[in-house]
């Protein structure tokens, strides 16, 4: 059965990610020594900024009546996943806020755990692409997802290079 999705929903969680992850890297640079490390994780605050605003954006361009509108996702998978996040069985703010304040100066662990939330930033973008339409933000998500991508890889190489 196909689901229908608010678009407005899946935007408003779109920047709620953004958000929460600015606070993560945020209180990741608060608590590394490493100057080098606090300037990628302050780079990484940026990124997030810019994705939040480009969401922001996408949802203030459409008028009420739009936002309002249902999308469709005829075969179900996409929207089995953003139902997920939407009861709080995926994405849950709480769980963000006990892994802020659970965070030790550890840089491995600070970065292990960024490229773990990249990577589930990643899924939930994919599965959003598909029930976005074209004129509704298509490409801004993709070019999202290529930007979250790029984070990973960062991380990714950051990860190595600490650990040579």
């Amino acid at each position: 059965m196909a689901v229908l999705f608010n678009a407005d929903e899946i935007l408003k969680i779109a920047v709620e990610i953004e958000r929460n992850g600015q606070a993560f890297y945020r209180r990741g640079a608060e608590l590394v020594a490493e100057e080098e490390v606090k300037k990628l994780l302050l780079e990484l605050v940026e990124w997030e900024e810019q994705h939040e605003r480009i969401f922001t954006e996408m949802r203030n361009k459409f008028s009420r009546q739009n936002r309002d509108l249902s999308i469709f996702d005829p075969e179900g998978e996409a929207a089995k996943y953003l139902k997920a996040i939407a009861d709080g069985k995926v994405f849950e703010v709480k769980a963000m806020a006990d892994e802020l304040s659970g965070m030790s100066g550890d840089t491995d662990d600070i970065l292990k755990t960024a490229l773990q939330r990249e990577k589930d930033a990643v899924i939930f973008f994919m599965a959003m692409k598909e029930v976005v339409p074209a004129d509704l933000g298509k490409d801004e998500v993709q070019r999202i997802i290529g930007e979250e991508l790029g984070h990973i890889r960062f991380l990714s190489d950051k990860i190595k290079e600490l650990k040579a």
